[in-house]
């Protein structure tokens, strides 16, 4: 097993690393740990400095961060790379739903399928215990939960065996709780707080007991148990009503044992919640992340909780396989890609609240008609004059790529490389109808690269930035004297000032640098221009350039008769029309002023 070096910050006072590993013994089963000042892992709570705090806050470790809580804080997985909480929508590949009832659960022994078949157990056994009517054991005060159980008191015996509203003369720790839950028959588990997903122990607690809760707190508390082995107040129209049926049925011992017998979850089956399984699977993803160093991209926010600005970047995964970053989608339950990412990080933003939903390198795995779904979902999502901005493997360029770069081909198609190949390819045709069924009126698609570039809006200014220069010349020659030399002569004779040559370059199509410029100063000599140009050679990556913005900026482009495909592809994607070098003159009418030679 690999050891992992793990820190624990944040947490409540007397918190000890062990009690982490008790609660969730599932962490240990495939990996060990060793607590060390140079962690690969990070395990924070909600307690910066020992006062506790009811958002999630960041912390500046350079290691995997888990952010943990046992509070009712949403989880925010821009600040973090993993989190465990209480959240019921948040549905995350990076956020485990892990009520606090499942920790303490395995804390005091009990094993995950302690209150499955409970009506198989020996009740009678159960009722012989039985002295009390109800139990109320609580250390934080929370006045709408007290008012209910002084009004609970004023119709029957209600012993207060906690802090708060103590009547029996001692108090009982947490752990002492338990022994004393089994002589009762109802437990006030009023949870702290009402919302939706946070249950906490309260409830479990007797229910493992053989006790029956009296229960509110989370409105869809009835997702983790099941409502026939515990009294809800929303079941009830008042307190008045739910304290008449906890009267009856501390008369009605059959009626009472019914409840007893209940299953604790749907069907008698196992929660999801507590399934070990699913809490393994969680956290061999944590410790291998940690182990490989992977650190997630932020999304929406700066580490330190900054927003970004009206333009959201959809990247999500690993951030050391992005470059540029990825967003891989699937509908295949099977696929278990390595840039991980699901489209449910849209869910929490309101509609209409993105100016620009910028996704740079999707690796698009849908069907077309789940495409077409999800992409009305986003467009949901967008500013009424905002817009989308994508990148997609090109299906037809891939596909001929794959004859001699097969891996280069299936990793721009599919997250996997050459591993498997994709389910799905796109063409431009198919992604233009893809967005013209998810509502977008307005729609751009220009196949570039190995990639189709698309931008998509619902009006129709909001495809291209006003350019603040219209200043290029973009041409993409062989650089050898038969092409370079007309191009150059032809920008010289129609050069003027603020107007520019941009010459793409591409080692893998030119050659070394070093070499093409020798044979531009050859070129320039032999045309003896007294124009001054103003050369611009583009040697980035050609799928990290924007044909859209490149575009805006373009006055011209210029390409000879015999100019490869490739070179073609690039510049006619900058949508402008091509032209030969005569042409040029032509083109930049307005703008020129000719220059003898």
């Amino acid at each position: 097993m690999r050891t992992i070096r793990v820190a624990f910050r944040d947490f409540w006072a007397g918190f000890e690393p062990d009690h982490f590993f008790q609660r969730h013994p599932e962490v240990l089963r495939h990996w060990r740990y060793e607590l060390s000042d140079r962690p690969d892992l990070v395990i924070y709570s909600s307690f910066p400095g020992g006062e506790k705090l009811m958002t999630q806050h960041a912390i500046d470790d350079d290691a995997v961060r888990l952010y943990y809580t046992a509070e009712n804080v949403a989880p925010d997985l821009s600040r973090c790379d993993f989190a465990i909480g209480f959240d019921r929508d948040l549905t995350d590949p990076r956020f485990l739903r892990l009520p606090n009832y499942v920790g303490t659960q395995s804390q005091i022994g009990f094993m995950p399928d302690a209150l499955v078949g409970r009506a198989d157990r020996d009740l009678e056994a159960a009722m012989a215990l039985k002295q009390g009517a109800c139990i109320f054991v609580q250390g934080n005060h929370v006045p709408w939960r007290e008012a209910f159980v002084k009004k609970l008191s004023e119709a029957m015996r209600v012993d207060c065996a906690g802090p708060v509203l103590n009547n029996t003369g001692f108090t009982i720790s947490r752990k002492d709780k338990y022994g004393l839950y089994r002589r009762y028959k109802f437990a006030i588990t009023f949870e702290n707080e009402r919302s939706r997903g946070y249950v906490t122990e309260k409830i479990n607690d007797a229910l493992l007991t053989d006790v029956v809760p009296i229960y509110a707190g989370d409105p869809t508390v009835a997702e983790d148990f099941d409502p026939g082995c515990f009294l809800n107040l929303d079941s009830f129209p008042d307190e008045d009503a739910l304290i008449e049926e906890i009267l009856r049925l501390n008369e009605d011992d059959e009626a009472y044992a019914q409840m007893l017998r209940a299953p604790a979850y749907a069907q008698d089956r196992m929660s999801p919640w507590v399934d070990p399984e699913r809490q393994l699977e969680f956290f061999d993803r944590v410790m291998g992340a940690a182990a490989r160093g992977q650190r997630w991209s932020w999304m929406g926010s700066r580490p330190d909780g900054a927003p970004v600005g009206d333009s959201l970047q959809l990247a999500l995964g690993p951030r050391v396989h992005l470059e540029p970053d990825e967003f891989h989608v699937s509908s295949d339950p099977l696929d278990q890609p390595d840039v991980v990412a699901d489209e449910v990080a849209l869910v929490p933003l309101a509609e209409g609240s993105i100016d620009r939903l910028r996704v740079p390198g999707l690796v698009l795995q849908w069907s077309p008609d789940e495409a077409v779904a999800a992409l009305s979902r986003w467009r949901e999502k967008i500013a009424p004059g905002g817009r989308l901005e994508l990148a997609v493997g090109d299906w037809d360029v891939c596909r001929k790529l794959a004859d001699w770069a097969p891996r280069e081909a299936f990793s721009t198609l599919f997250a996997h490389g050459s591993r498997r190949a994709p389910r799905w390819g796109w063409t431009a045709d198919e992604l233009n109808a893809a967005l013209a069924g998810a509502g977008f009126e307005h729609r751009d698609v220009r196949p570039f690269g190995r990639h189709l570039r698309a931008r998509a809006a619902g009006r129709p200014g909001c495809l291209v930035d006003p350019p603040t220069a219209v200043d290029l010349v973009i041409a993409w020659p062989r650089f050898d004297q038969r092409e370079l030399v007309p191009t150059l002569a032809a920008f010289a004779a129609c050069s003027t000032e603020g107007l520019r040559l941009a010459l793409r370059y591409d080692p893998a199509l030119d050659g070394p640098l070093e070499a093409c410029v020798d044979r531009l100063e050859l070129a320039l000599r032999s045309i003896r221009t007294a124009a001054a140009i103003d050369l611009v050679v583009l040697s980035d990556p050609i799928d990290d350039l924007c044909p859209f913005d490149l575009g805006a900026r373009t006055a011209a482009v210029m390409a000879g008769p015999e100019t490869h495909s490739d070179r073609m592809r690039f510049l006619t994607a900058l949508g402008h029309a091509v032209v030969g070098p005569d042409e040029l003159s032509e083109r930049l009418d307005g703008r020129v002023n000719r220059r003898a030679g």
